[in-house]
């Protein structure tokens, strides 16, 4: 039995619970070969576990980079938000001072056109009373301030110009249509 216990003196076998296991199971005249294989499913398990450890470092280091990060670029955050919402108060006032501009634009327009009809109303009666002549006292010619009768003179004369001018066009033109 000394043979088959221990073996230990030998050296050629394993010591503790593999003690009847050899190396190539070689000397042993029973059985067949012995299935020892390192474990492949605990060195899978392994390096998982380190990839893992590895990958919940990379992970805590993402995550501090990312609270770096934040906390630059909070204060710069904080201003491009006042800046956009400043950005949009103006653009209101801009739209409600553009919308005051064209209410006034067309107000002053009305109110041109107004003053203008009121101007023309003012200078047809003033030139209805001044059409009535009235004589100067020392001289006894009418008064004409603004000169609206020699305007109607000049008015009249044109007339009948136009009218001199347009019969001599309209008798040119017949005598070339009775040539022709």
């Amino acid at each position: 039995g000394e043979e088959e216990e221990g073996g230990s003196s030998e050296g050629d076998g394993r010591d503790g619970r593999h003690q009847k296991i050899k190396f190539n199971n070689q000397g042993w005249g029973e059985g067949g070969k012995k299935n020892y294989k390192p474990s492949t499913t605990r060195n899978k398990k392994r390096a998982k576990k380190y990839l893992n450890k590895v990958e919940d470092m990379v992970e805590e280091r993402r995550e501090k980079a990312k609270a770096e990060l934040v906390e630059k670029a909070n204060p710069q955050i904080l201003a491009w938000q006042r800046s956009n919402q400043e950005f949009k108060e103006a653009k209101a006032l801009l739209d409600k001072v553009r919308t005051d501009v064209s209410k006034n634009e067309k107000r002053t327009a009305d109110l041109k056109a107004d003053l203008e009809e009121l101007e023309q109303d003012r200078e047809a009666q003033r030139n209805s009373i001044i059409e009535v002549t009235i004589p100067c006292p020392v001289c006894q010619n009418p008064l004409d301030p603004d000169g609206v009768i020699r305007k109607q003179r000049a008015n009249e004369a044109m007339q009948s110009m136009t009218q001199a001018e347009s019969l001599r066009k309209r008798r040119a033109a017949e005598a070339a249509a009775g040539r022709l």
